[in-house]
C-alpha cells in the first residue's frame, strides 16, 4: 500500500521514463533476431544495468527525491537482465551485480545512518505525545523533514506494530471517550478477517496452478490487508476520542483521525442506522457507511479527515458512533462555550 501514494506525482515521471527503457531493452533482448547483432543486444543490456539506474538518479537529483528509491529500480534492471539476456550475457549480468549490489548496499547504509540520526534529534520532540500513532506521525515528520514519504512509513509501522505488539490499552475517564465497544464492529471486522483468510487460502490454490510467482503476489497483498485489518481491530478501544482544551479529537482505529477546535463545531445531532446524512458526511471508519453511527458532527467550515498513509478528505459533516453519545456531545457543548472568547 504504501508504494501507492508515497511520492505520487513527483515520482510518476521518472518511473515512467525507466520502465519505458527497461521495456524496450527487455523487449529487444527477447527478440531472436536481436542475437544477429551484438552490438545492438550489449546496448540493450547496457540500457537495463546502466543506463535505466543512472536515468533515474539524475531525476532523483533534480526532484530531489531521496537516494534510496533507486536501489529496487536498480535491482529490477538486474532481474530483468537475467530474465530476457542470452546464455551468452549472463556472464556480464553477473559482472555487474559484483559492481552494483556494494553499491547499492552502501545506500541502504547511508540511508539508514541518516534517518537514524534524524530520528535521535527528533525525538525528544515527539517523545511527550501519549498516542502511539500520533508520536510516529511526528516523528517520521520531524525526520524526514516533512516530506511525503512521512505519513506513509508511520502508517505502515503502526499498522505492524499494532498488530503484533499494540500498546497499553488508554485509560478511561473525563474527557475520553470510547467508540467501538457497544456497537458490534469489533466482531464483524473479525469476521471479515476470517474470510480473507479462506479466501487467501483458496485463491492462492486456484492461481498456483496457472503462475506460482503470481499466487504468492496475490497471498503477500492478502497478508499485507489482513496485518492491517487486525491492526485496526486491535487500535479500536486503545484510540479512543478525546476532548482537550481547545478541541476534540475524532479518532477510529488506523483507518479515520481528525482534529477540530471547539469554535469549528455548529452542531452535534443524535443519529441512528437508516437515517438521511448531509451527502457530504464523511464516516468515520474503515468500513465507511456500513459502519454505525449515532451522532452527525456539523461544522461551519470544512476540515481534513486524515485516513491513512498520507491520504485525507475535506469535509463538514463528521458520522461517528460512541459508546456514550449523549455524554460525549454534552462534553463538547459544554467546552465549546467555555472556549468562547
Amino acid at each position: 500500500m504504501m508504494s501507492t501514494v508515497v511520492l505520487r506525482k513527483p515520482l510518476t515521471l521518472p518511473l515512467t521514463v525507466v520502465f519505458a527503457v527497461f521495456g524496450v531493452a527487455a523487449t529487444l533482448l527477447l527478440l531472436p533476431s536481436t542475437a544477429d547483432y551484438p552490438a545492438l543486444a550489449n546496448a540493450a543490456l547496457a540500457d537495463l544495468l546502466v543506463t535505466g539506474p543512472v536515468l533515474f538518479l539524475i531525476f532523483a537529483y533534480l526532484r530531489n527525491l531521496p537516494l534510496i528509491f533507486v536501489v529496487p529500480i536498480a535491482s529490477i534492471g538486474l532481474e530483468l537482465s537475467l530474465l530476457t539476456a542470452p546464455p551468452h550475457l549472463h556472464h556480464a549480468v553477473f559482472t555487474a551485480m559484483w559492481i552494483t549490489y556494494p553499491l547499492l548496499c552502501l545506500v541502504v547504509l547511508r540511508a539508514t545512518y541518516l534517518t537514524v540520526r534524524q530520528l535521535r534529534l527528533a525525538y525528544p520532540m515527539a517523545a511527550n505525545i501519549t498516542d502511539t500513532h500520533d508520536r510516529l506521525h511526528a516523528l517520521l515528520r520531524r525526520a524526514l523533514n516533512n516530506s511525503r514519504a512521512a505519513p506513509a512509513m508511520a502508517s505502515d509501522l503502526s499498522f505492524l506494530h499494532y498488530a503484533i505488539a499494540p500498546p497499553k490499552y488508554q485509560q478511561s475517564g473525563p474527557g475520553v471517550f470510547s467508540s467501538h465497544g457497544q456497537s458490534g464492529l469489533i466482531p464483524l471486522l473479525w469476521a471479515i478477517g476470517a474470510i480473507v483468510i479462506l479466501e487467501t487460502v483458496v485463491l492462492h490454490i486456484l492461481v498456483h496452478l496457472a503462475s506460482p510467482v503470481l499466487a504468492w503476489v496475490l497471498t503477500g497483498v492478502s497478508l499485507y490487508s489482513l496485518m492491517s485489518l487486525v491492526a485496526h481491530i486491535r487500535a479500536l478501544p486503545r484510540r479512543c476520542s478525546s476532548l482537550g482544551a481547545h478541541g476534540v479529537t475524532f479518532r477510529s482505529g488506523l483507518f479515520g483521525q481528525c482534529h477540530v477546535p471547539y469554535g469549528h463545531i455548529a452542531n452535534v445531532t443524535p443519529t441512528s442506522m437508516g437515517d438521511t446524512l448531509p451527502a457530504d458526511t464523511w464516516q468515520l471508519g474503515l468500513l465507511g457507511s456500513m459502519e454505525p453511527h449515532n451522532l452527525l458532527i456539523s461544522l461551519h467550515q470544512p476540515t481534513a479527515v486524515e485516513i491513512t498513509h498520507g491520504l485525507s478528505r475535506k469535509t463538514r459533516h463528521i458520522a461517528i458512533h460512541m459508546d456514550n453519545p449523549k455524554g460525549f456531545a454534552d462534553a463538547i457543548a459544554r467546552l465549546r462555550d467555555q472556549d468562547r472568547p
